[in-house]
C-alpha cells in the first residue's frame, strides 16, 4: 500500500500510510484511491484490499483469542482461590 502510493501515484509518505490504513482497514473515506486508468491498478487494489482485510482479520482473531485466554486464567486462578467454588460476581453485598 506504501509502496503503490508513494511510487505509482505519488503521494507523500504521510499520503501512503494513510491510504494503507484507510484501505486494509475498510474504513475508505474516498478521499485516496487506486487508479482506475489501469487494469494493473485495478487488479492490484482488488488483491490488496482482499489481502489486507484477512490480514486484519487474521490480527483481530488473534487479540481476541489471547483475551480470552488470560480472562479464563483469570477465572481459573479466582476459582482456585475461593476454593474450587464459583465467585458470585453479581451478588451485591447488603448494607445494614
Amino acid at each position: 500500500g506504501y509502496a503503490y502510493g508513494k511510487y505509482r501515484a505519488g503521494w507523500s509518505f504521510i499520503d501512503s500510510v494513510y491510504f494503507l490504513v484507510v484501505t486494509i482497514t475498510t474504513v475508505g473515506y474516498g478521499d485516496f484511491a487506486f487508479s482506475m486508468d489501469h487494469e494493473a491498478d485495478k487488479i492490484f487494489g482488488a488483491l490488496y484490499v482482499f489481502f489486507g482485510v484477512v490480514f486484519i482479520g487474521i490480527a483481530a482473531g488473534i487479540i481476541i483469542q489471547t483475551l480470552e485466554a488470560k480472562a479464563e486464567d483469570r477465572m481459573n486462578r479466582l476459582k482456585e482461590h475461593h476454593h474450587g467454588t464459583d465467585p458470585d460476581f453479581g451478588h451485591q453485598p447488603a448494607f445494614n
